[in-house]
């Protein structure tokens, strides 16, 4: 799983093989179940698995599928979660 959207009353889940699946849910009730997993909400609009940002500029993220906004309140909130991930992952 690499995001979730909400668009339309609806949740859009991104997978990494390229599947799109859609379901009625909240961006606030998954972030509560996926936060264990990585998750993090970049917007009002998006979870985004930390394990898939491969790079973060001023207002968006580059994902290895696609660019996601990052509101101005989250940015902090995003840069410590990436920085913590690849801090990580040079730990192993």
């Amino acid at each position: 799983m690499i995001y979730f959207e909400y668009s339309e009353r609806k949740i859009n889940l991104y997978t990494n093989n390229g599947h799109i699946y859609q379901f009625y849910d909240t961006i606030y009730k998954l972030e509560d179940k996926f936060k264990k997993y990585h998750f993090i909400s970049s917007h009002k609009a998006f979870l985004v698995n930390v394990d898939y940002i491969r790079n973060i500029y001023s207002n968006d993220m580059i994902l290895e599928k696609g660019i996601i906004p990052i509101s101005k309140l989250k940015r902090k909130q995003i840069k410590d979660a990436y920085f913590d991930a690849i801090s990580k992952e040079m730990e192993i």
